[in-house]
């Protein structure tokens, strides 16, 4: 996730596909242009710092810009901000060979502008002093490179030879302005009067009032002094200071981070040993995991390090690790500033890699320790390490736990101190588990539903047909989690015969490449076994490319599948004593054509205001008609769901084709509200209309106008917490988007990508 920090911008760029040799160093040539032009559209204030450069599908959730291989996307940032975890603009591999294109997206991205295009609209200038970024003129006032013999590149396959053979001409563009207080016309039929308050560029980038949660909250960061009513500098100012461009090593780092203060002691600690032990049998070959405890000192229990690719060493790995999550061992204090340090230090020692996950877990605020979390925060952003957090209890810290998930781009879950404590304590084991199936790259749950053995079917209904309306299953009208209401008693009467097994569907999604299928239990001296069924009917059954974990120890069983068959799958559980016992599915899959942003605007708000939501589905377009389902669980434990009906279930905002959930918190309740999303998408296709931005460019063909883009069907869940108390979010608060410090890259970061390859040939 890119930030802003001293007058730049630093972002990070994930090629969702194998860029060609000599792609990477281009793209360094290309972000040198885009820097020269937003550094004169803001008067030689802005520029662009440094560029992290992941290939091969990787580092998306991260991503400010997703490339897409030749035109199969259209470039656009309708609705991704700086501000908003995990949304990313993207932009076409045809496109990069015109600078201009992806300056004025990242306009649109970073501050929150309007195009000024619209139906043919312009601001009043002279195109060689005062044009804006937001218009549209003809392609050669555009900065860009361009053959000898035309004016533009169309494709790719066409420029990208010229530009290495050293055929490709640099055009420098007059395209370099934003409209101002003496230049802006209101009148104008466009996004930036429509959405931004009739101002010109420049007044609404500079105006502190313009600094709200949806439009742009960093505009008071941001520092720039907008021009007087006579323009902008003239002439240009003197190029910026040059771009860095950062080539990541590709590969998936996971670090837990655990508490085993004297609190823990007892059933949430064995809680938190079932899922740190999922994470252990979770992790595939080539994946990196490390462990660290901590009560009043951290403990770097085991370093970050690569699961084997084969057995006997794969096995071998594994176990080291369970004995040292099973010899945990609870007491001390909570030095939680100090564990974030030392799980930092040894995520970055081997070189920053295109996906860094940290989960922390606490029960407790931090009364021991050298460094506090609000200490270690700029170093995780600037070291770009996702840190999901999980709090348990009434003595979390839910204001800095919430801080560090959403300005690293994670997100935080809260197990409310209500729950009993057997619930609480299998609460641990469920968030982490979660946590595994979104944090993965490009991963997503398709299902991780509660289910109750005492009244469980011995067949769950599957799914709808595949081309009825948007999918469906039987605990769509069920809460994400069947924790019961503060007070009340936590019984069940058993009123079915008996079962020796029971299934449930799972729904893999067309072009997923990977999924997780299984069952976890909440009672740890239970034992279940599963097996699972293709779409085809066919029994699964370990070989390469899957992978069993089921021995009998702990409570769960799952199977890891390479290159799985989409459609409907079946898992069977089976075993003695299910109308006893209490079960989670698990539905995790790895698909890099699907993006499910889900942020809230705020998550600290004053206890009585709206909990505001930010919903889109892409694939990798926004998907429109997508039926989405808020499930709300207040401080109290009650649960309430919100279809995307519009009032009075919820009141639903379609801002061109994002969607704004409006939830009313309650007036004297403070505490957390837990939130869980779903998107539910029929298989179908649509029509995506070329952005007129794009429709003016020379020699486009009749069917270069409109693309036809097919969607799978799709299931998603997300999760995500909002604290409310009587104060709201304060002015200390850190935002998403902005950081103190300039990016941690290791001084050897290319004889590190260097020797992770030759350690992993292709």
């Amino acid at each position: 996730m890119g930030y802003f920090s001293g007058g730049k911008f630093h972002l990070s760029v994930s090629f969702r596909y194998d860029p060609v040799p000599g792609e990477l160093g281009f793209w360094g040539q290309l972000m040198e242009q885009v820097s020269r032009l937003l550094y004169d559209a803001t008067d030689g204030q802005h520029s662009i710092g440094q560029v992290l450069l992941s290939p091969n599908s990787m580092g998306g959730p991260d991503a400010d810009i997703w490339v897409h291989p030749d035109g199969s996307v259209s470039t656009n940032s309708t609705d991704a901000r700086l501000w908003f975890p995990n949304s990313a603009l993207d932009i076409s591999q045809d496109a990069t060979s015109v600078a201009w294109i992806l300056a004025h997206e990242l306009c649109h991205y970073l501050y929150d502008l309007g195009d000024e295009y619209d139906h043919g609209s312009k601001c009043v200038g002279s195109i060689a002093t005062q044009a804006s970024m937001m218009e549209s003129y003809a392609v050669d006032h555009c900065t860009r490179w361009k053959p000898a013999s035309d004016i533009w590149y169309r494709t790719w396959a066409a420029f990208f030879p010229d530009f290495q053979a050293g055929a490709a001409i640099l055009h420098q563009g007059q395209l370099s302005e934003f409209c101002h207080s003496g230049n802006h016309d209101t009148t104008q039929d466009n996004d930036q009067n429509y959405y931004n308050r009739k101002q010109s560029c420049w007044t609404y980038i500079t105006d502190p009032a313009n600094a709200t949660p949806d439009r742009n909250p960093l505009t008071h960061l941001y520092g720039l002094v907008a021009p007087g009513v006579a323009g902008p500098i003239l002439p240009a100012p003197a190029p910026p200071l040059p771009v860095t461009c950062t080539n990541l090593i590709p590969v998936q780092r996971f670090m837990l981070v655990f508490d085993r203060s004297g609190s823990m002691a007892g059933a949430k600690l064995d809680q938190l040993k079932v899922g740190a032990n999922f994470w252990v049998d979770y992790v595939n070959a080539g994946e990196e995991l490390g462990l660290v405890s901590y009560s009043g000192t951290p403990d770097l229990d085991s370093k970050m390090n690569p699961v084997p690719a084969t057995n006997p060493a794969a096995n071998s790995w594994r176990s080291a690790r369970h004995t040292i999550v099973d010899n945990l061992v609870a007491g001390g204090m909570t030095a939680i500033g100090d564990a974030l340090r030392v799980g930092l230090t040894d995520i970055v020692a081997n070189g920053r890699a295109s996906n860094q996950v940290m989960i922390l877990f606490t029960d407790g605020l931090q009364n021991a320790g050298a460094e506090t979390v609000e200490e270690v925060l700029p170093d995780l952003i600037a070291s770009g390490v996702r840190c999901y957090t999980i709090g348990l209890g009434t003595t979390q810290d839910a204001t800095i736990l919430a801080n560090v998930a959403t300005t690293t781009g994670a997100r935080y879950f809260a197990i409310d101190g209500d729950l009993d404590p057997d619930e609480a304590a299998a609460a641990i084991t469920e968030s982490l588990i979660e946590i595994a199936g979104e944090s993965r790259e490009n991963g997503g749950i398709v299902s991780f539903a509660d289910v109750d053995g005492a009244t469980v079917p011995a067949v769950l209904p599957p799914t709808v047909a595949p081309t009825a309306v948007p999918p469906t299953t039987y605990y769509d009208d069920q809460p994400p989690f069947l924790w019961p209401p503060e007070g009340s008693e936590n019984k069940k009467e058993v009123s079915l015969q008996p079962l020796e097994s029971f299934r449930f569907p799972v729904e893999i999604t067309d072009g997923s490449r990977h999924c997780t299928l299984g069952i976890l239990w909440k009672h740890t001296d239970q034992r279940f076994r599963i097996r699972v069924y293709d779409p085809d009917g066919n029994t699964l059954s370990p070989q390469p490319g899957v992978r069993l974990i089921q021995n009998g120890t702990y409570p769960y069983a799952f199977y890891e599948i390479d290159k799985p068959k989409d459609g409907i799958w079946q898992v069977e559980v089976l075993g003695d004593g299910i109308r006893e016992a209490r079960f989670r599915t698990i539905g995790f899959e790895v698909n890099d054509r699907i993006r499910f942003e889900v942020s809230p605007l705020e998550t600290h708000i004053k206890s009585g205001s709206e909990i505001r939501i930010r919903i889109r589905l892409l694939v990798p377009h926004t998907v429109p008609g997508t039926k989405f389902t808020v499930w709300v669980r207040n401080p109290e434990g009650r649960w309430r769901r919100f279809p995307s009906t519009g009032p009075p279930s919820g009141l639903v905002a379609h801002e061109r084709l994002v969607h704004t959930v409006s939830v009313p918190s309650e007036t004297r309740r403070r505490g957390q509200y837990l939130i869980a999303v779903d998107a539910h998408c029929a298989k179908r296709t649509f029509e995506f209309k070329l952005d007129e931005l794009y429709r003016i460019m020379p020699g486009l063909l009749p069917e270069d106008l409109t693309r036809t883009v097919v969607v799978p069907r799709i299931r998603r869940r997300v999760f995500l917490t909002v604290t409310a108390d009587s104060e709201g979010r304060s002015a200390e608060e850190p935002l998403a988007g902005h950081n103190s410090k300039s990016p941690s890259i290791p001084r050897n970061q290319q004889m590190l990508l260097e020797r992770w390859r030759e350690a992993h040939p292709r």
